[in-house]
């Protein structure tokens, strides 16, 4: 508000820069009204130009990845703004997790297609020309986001000219699925017992495996499966019951993340005629023992004959088991460690 001789001349705006308009009151008009008067005048309309400043904000469109998509491991978070009052470019704000993402907008083009006239051939292709941008609508695009984890939080906003902002929250997920390695027996082995453990290694990058999607069929049947997961690795095992015969067998595998992607696994391997078969492991297969230094111990046996030379792993460790020979074709193997860790102990011979 700015006063002269005679009048008092009032510009409004709202905190934007954006100017609703201007008047001008002469003294000779005021017919007695106060000074007071005239002030509560120009704040009437300075809160009139606040209230059209508080309107919606931007229409959002096309928000990607849709909600509840599954996607690759590299995807960028993108959506469309609308508003007839333009768009706040700077204002634009992408987050995955919590943590703020880069962000390009670009806006419309406006523009027309010219002949041109190729000066070696001679003949006459099309150009777009920009004239300029259409700044009521824009398009808004993240940064690459690389190896996701399973379940991803995005949260996006954008201001109008005004300054209303408008928000989006939605969820996608990752779909890449477990990874399976470390096969054991190993694809195309031969091994030298009947009663071998059956296990492969399972991770997912975020550590979501779901232990109890797991499964294992050997030879097309379903066998019980164990899981043991530490942090983003899940081991799964089976030590069949009983010897299994000589011939090739069979293992499929699959298991899931949390999200329900899926992965599968499938080898063979051989077991020879004449292998050692195994029996009466001690402590049983899945039992719990109450004292740290449990005798371990199987018996072996092989109608070709055994020769000692056995061998026990611990958790992937070797360890110097004892072989007991009964006869010259079956004896037991065994040891006695000093002391067992917590948790669930693997046995290998």
């Amino acid at each position: 508000m700015r006063r002269s001789a005679e009048t008092i001349n009032i510009e409004v705006s709202n905190i934007t820069g954006r100017r609703f308009g201007r008047f001008r009151v002469k003294f000779s008009e005021l017919a007695g009204a106060t000074w007071l008067g005239v002030l509560l005048l120009g704040l009437l309309v300075v809160m009139g130009g606040a209230l059209v400043a508080a309107g919606p904000g931007p229409a959002l469109s096309n928000l990607s990845p849709t909600q509840g998509a599954h996607v690759p491991t590299a995807t960028k978070v993108s959506f469309t703004a609308d508003d007839p009052d333009q768009i706040n470019a700077s204002s634009a704000q992408i987050a995955v997790n919590g943590t703020s993402i880069p962000a390009t907008v670009k806006f419309r083009e406006i523009g027309h297609y010219e002949t041109r006239i190729d000066p070696y051939w001679g003949t006459e292709y099309q150009v777009w020309v920009v004239d300029g941008y259409d700044y009521t609508s824009a398009a808004i695009e993240s940064n690459a986001i690389t190896n996701p984890p399973d379940v991803n939080s995005v949260r996006v906003s954008i201001a109008d000219g005004l300054g209303n902002i408008s928000t989006a929250q939605w969820t996608f997920y990752s779909s890449t699925p477990p990874n399976i390695a470390n096969q054991t027996p190993a694809n195309g082995a031969t091994i030298s017992t009947t009663l071998p453990t059956i296990s492969a290694q399972i991770t997912d990058g975020d550590g979501s495996v779901d232990p109890s999607s797991v499964r294992m069929i050997v030879d097309g049947t379903p066998v019980g499966v164990s899981c043991n997961t530490s942090y983003n690795t899940t081991m799964a095992s089976y030590t069949p019951p009983t010897p299994l015969s000589p011939g090739t067998h069979t293992v499929n595998l699959t298991a899931k993340d949390a999200v329900g992607n899926a992965a599968t696994s499938a080898w063979s391997f051989t077991v020879p005629a004449g292998s050692a078969s195994f029996s009466s492991p001690a402590p049983a297969s899945g039992s719990t023992v109450t004292i740290p230094n449990p005798t371990i111990s199987v018996l072996v046996s092989s109608a070709a004959g055994l020769g000692g030379g056995a061998t026990m792993l611990i958790n992937g460790s070797s360890v110097p088991a004892v072989y007991t020979s009964f006869t010259p074709t079956s004896g037991k193997i065994s040891y006695t460690p000093a002391s067992l860790p917590d948790g669930v102990t693997t046995i290998s011979v």
